[in-house]
């Protein structure tokens, strides 16, 4: 289902420097895979997925030394760890750590939604482990708590509060489900559910925090990158405006934009659509 078998048949194998499924930092087991040969691309998911969504987007891509991992307070990484800890900076540092686990000195690093910001934020701290950024439906800019993800916000705080059902009745009654509703309902389709994933309550400290942090400090610091960029958007999408993408491709000088089919409205093209366009990227800008 999620792609664990290259295109020639033969199942991925995990490299031998990083054969260990799970690495310890801080107190926590961070769970990742690796498949594949070639460069290493190091791919991050989005706020509530998991690796697992990475490896269906990517799995037609071959020629890669493909990383994924679980986010703290995602997927199969415990315990959920410090309130404190979910900021963009510390994410970036958690996947600084795993290259250090995997003895990778540089990548091509890129990620979706929260894993574009994870990516941009890792760029800016360690721009010397980065060969090329790929940033996927970017949904921040430079300012904390962006609008579409004020329902996320929403739904953190109410699991914070009560139990699953309960937070998950009073979400449909609030005015930010109303919002989303009425502007994107398969967006609100998506919202909901978060209130079917695995520890959701325990887990709801990444709704909260996350959407509240921002990936930049300013724009300015973002123009000192020097490294060449994929900008990938798509529309119609509510969480992820194509605007969020054309901006940060205003603000990045190596970078170049892909539009690809909307991900809420045709899954699978859109899967394909940004796997083609990561490897005309990566083969119109990596020396051979």
């Amino acid at each position: 289902m999620y792609g664990l078998l290259a295109n020639d048949g033969h199942s991925f194998a995990t490299s031998a420097k990083c054969n260990m499924p799970v690495f310890e930092n801080n107190g926590i087991s961070f769970y990742y895979e690796r498949h594949g040969s070639g460069p290493v691309l190091v791919f991050t998911h989005g706020l509530t997925g998991d690796l697992t969504v990475m490896l269906d987007m990517l799995s037609n891509l071959t020629g890669y030394s493909l990383l994924v991992w679980d986010c703290r307070a995602h997927g199969r990484t415990e315990p959920v760890g410090p309130e404190d800890a979910f900021t963009f900076g510390q994410l970036a540092a958690d996947l600084r750590a795993l290259l250090d686990h995997c003895q990778i000195e540089s990548a091509i690093v890129g990620g979706v939604s929260m894993g574009a910001a994870v990516s941009a934020r890792f760029a800016l701290d360690f721009p010397d482990m980065v060969s090329h950024l790929i940033l996927v439906r970017p949904a921040w800019l430079d300012d904390k708590s962006p609008e579409p993800l004020h329902p996320a916000i929403k739904i953190g705080d109410l699991l914070e509060m009560y139990d699953v059902e309960e937070a998950r009745s009073r979400f449909l009654q609030s005015a930010e489900y109303e919002s989303v509703f009425q502007a994107d309902p398969a967006a609100a389709t998506s919202y909901c559910e978060s209130f079917e994933k695995p520890q959701a309550t325990e887990r709801a400290v990444r709704l909260r925090r996350i959407p509240r942090d921002c990936p930049i400090n300013s724009w300015n610091e973002v123009a000192l990158l020097k490294v060449p960029t994929l900008v990938i958007g798509c529309e119609p999408d509510y969480i992820h405006p194509i605007a969020y993408a054309r901006e940060w491709l205003r603000h990045l000088s190596q970078a170049i934009f892909v539009q690809v089919p909307s991900k809420p409205l045709h899954p699978t093209q859109h899967n394909e659509a940004v796997a083609d366009a990561v490897r005309s990227f990566l083969s119109n800008t990596i020396a051979h």
